[in-house]
């Protein structure tokens, strides 16, 4: 091959990598081949054997040819222009944050699966009931799930002292299901809620695009979120169930840091 196809075919495995939630590691063991090896197909400087197309392809769970198709971009798949998504994202507030919500699952994927201390990565579908965290990752042998929310941005604005001091800007974002489902309580009842349960989860990442400055995203344990202050339910309840609506600050102030890597180390050690 040409070094332009050597570089276009390596980022077509790199694509079909990250759209596996696939690190270099993991990828790499599941096709028996070094990790090195993958690194350098992926910046166009190996010269792969046609053994190792099909290997890499089946490991990756697509037919070989996959790697070949000359694929077009969105705007000509949907037969639109810029200006025709431009205009119909932002006369649609609930499609901008539809689409800002799964971009900060992509973007989470990317970075913990180009980190070699994640060694497995996991998405599930969304209609996958059994498994409802957005994402699973695994770190020193253990896997920990995330929840990936996103600012309100009709909430941003500069900070008043209201919820924090010395902050440059506050918003909040929303921390509940997307549907009401009866979940059971340690105790043993049930209730019917939109509310997430403290240990449902392991760690909440909270996308700041809307801050302004960039895919960056604020990191929290579950057991360090406020609890829900629901009059409706008993005090009992409300310290077993998670607040629906959390302020967060920019920059981050407690429970909330920048670096998933402090939490998940804290993680490692209690187990």
């Amino acid at each position: 091959m040409s070094n332009e196809l050597l570089k276009k075919f390596g980022g077509r495995v790199r694509q079909f990598r990250l759209a596996k939630g696939m690190s270099q590691e993991v990828l790499a063991a599941e096709a028996d081949i070094d990790r090195s090896y993958i690194s350098d197909v992926e910046r166009g400087l190996r010269n792969i054997s046609l053994k190792n197309i099909f290997v890499l392809a089946e490991a990756l769970e697509i037919p070989a040819h996959f790697f070949l198709l000359e694929s077009k971009n969105i705007l000509e798949r949907l037969e639109i222009t810029l200006q025709d998504l431009e205009q119909l994202i932002d006369a649609n507030p609930s499609l901008r944050g539809f689409i800002i919500g799964y971009l900060a699952e992509s973007k989470l994927s990317k970075f913990f699966a180009s980190d070699r201390r994640i060694t497995a990565l996991n998405k599930f579908d969304d209609h996958d009931r059994a498994n409802k965290h957005d994402l699973v990752i695994t770190y020193r042998g253990n896997d920990y799930t995330l929840e990936v929310k996103s600012l309100q941005t009709a909430t941003v604005r500069p900070c008043m002292g209201k919820w924090f001091e010395n902050a440059e800007l506050e918003a909040k974002f929303q921390c509940d299901a997307s549907d009401r489902r009866s979940i059971t309580l340690p105790d043993g009842d049930s209730i019917t809620t939109t509310c997430l349960k403290f240990g449902d989860f392991d760690i909440i990442a909270v996308n700041l695009y809307a801050f302004g400055k960039g895919w960056k995203f604020g990191f929290a344990l579950n057991r360090n979120l406020p609890h829900s202050t629901y009059r409706k339910y008993p005090a009992e309840v409300q310290q077993q169930l998670i607040k629906s609506i959390i302020p967060i600050s920019y920059p981050l102030q407690t429970p909330f840091v920048e670096d998933p890597f402090i939490l998940l180390e804290q993680l490692h050690l209690e187990r």
